[in-house]
């Protein structure tokens, strides 16, 4: 069964980093040890022209009904995007160790944390699958695949600190899921900075698939970039 991805109304306004985290530590020490939205920070807009209505969820709505890919721009507080299960409260800061951090990949039951190079805005798409992807790795830069269990059925994906109760949402189907997170882009993302928002060129970019699976598996680094010294 393809997860159906029925997209929830997402955030009016644009995001700008944290004063707490401007500069966050590379390190797991870096990462913000809290459940998602803890700081209430408001969620950016989605890309996109607004609807009829004045809602800009409105065109990625249509996109999800033709293709099942939502096209997202979220604010990377704490160099973070976060993928749960609506209603969990799980604390993923204890699960940012130190090969975390260097996988940029937190993992919970219900939750998934993917890091992030940047600490501004960054582009995501969604996509639903009725199977595993094929292995377009080689276009990637970082490649992480990770299990987390939806028991409601509806998936939140939000930025760390991104007010939870307007978050992108997408109905899926209940039981363990499968998720691949694949990052491009990264170089010239990590070489702008703070700036690397400012033109979709130098902007970081994370596709995340979701799929059905029989049960949980290990996480895994499919395909692994190093920060530049």
């Amino acid at each position: 069964m393809v997860p159906h991805l029925a997209q929830q109304p997402v955030r009016p306004s644009g995001g700008q980093a944290s004063e707490a985290a401007s500069y966050p530590s590379a390190s797991a020490a870096g990462r913000a040890p809290a459940r998602h939205g803890l700081y209430a920070a408001r969620p950016d807009s989605v890309r996109g022209e607004p609807g009829a209505n004045g809602n800009p969820a409105e065109s990625v709505e249509a996109a999800v009904h033709d293709g099942s890919v939502a096209e997202l721009t979220l604010f990377a507080d704490y160099r973070q995007i976060h993928v749960f299960d609506e209603g969990s409260q799980t604390d993923l800061g204890d699960a940012w160790t130190d090969q975390a951090d260097e996988d940029r990949l937190a993992v919970g039951e219900d939750s998934v944390a993917l890091g992030t190079t940047v600490n501004v805005d960054v582009t995501v798409s969604v996509e639903a699958l009725d199977g595993p992807p094929t292995d377009d790795n080689i276009d990637f830069d970082h490649v992480v695949e990770a299990s987390l269990h939806c028991s409601s059925g509806r998936l939140v994906i939000m930025g760390c600190t991104d007010y939870e109760p307007d978050a992108a949402r997408f109905s899926v189907s209940k039981g363990w899921l499968r998720l691949r997170a694949s990052r491009s882009n990264l170089d010239r993302a990590y070489q702008a900075d703070l700036d690397s928002a400012d033109d979709f060129a130098t902007m970081e970019r994370l596709r995340l698939q979701v799929w059905s699976a029989g049960a949980a598996a290990p996480s895994v680094v499919v395909r692994r970039w190093i920060e530049p010294e």
